[in-house]
């Protein structure tokens, strides 16, 4: 091993491992949400307004992006009769309810408590 070179490998071998550091961040950031985000890391609640169905279900982030770029503009159709509009919905934490969210609604609707 020539003079030059030994002066040269501690910086080769912090670059490698800066580098597989980098790596290994990268690789492992964001995968805790799944197909969600930070902000809805369980997803989204969806309540059809059909009053004959009034089906709730789920959607991740990922779904509702799909939806959205494949159909820009158009609501979210309901997972099982199809029908639209679906309104976001929120889940009671207390009574478990599931009702339609509205930016004026704090407090659930079935027993009163602070939804949020």
């Amino acid at each position: 091993m020539t003079e030059q070179t030994k002066k040269q490998l501690p910086i080769i071998i912090s670059v490698a491992a800066f580098f597989l550091a980098l790596i290994i961040w990268w690789s492992r950031s964001g995968e805790s949400y799944g197909d969600n985000n930070a902000n809805f890391p369980d997803g989204i609640a969806r309540i059809c307004a059909d009053e004959a169905c009034k089906h709730v279900f789920g959607m991740t982030m990922e779904e509702v992006g799909e939806h959205h770029k494949n159909h820009y503009g158009e609501p979210i159709p309901c997972a099982k009769c199809g029908k639209t509009p679906t309104h976001p919905a929120v889940k009671c934490k207390h009574c478990k309810v599931v009702s339609i969210q509205e930016a004026s609604t704090m407090n659930c609707p079935s027993c009163q408590k602070p939804l949020y």
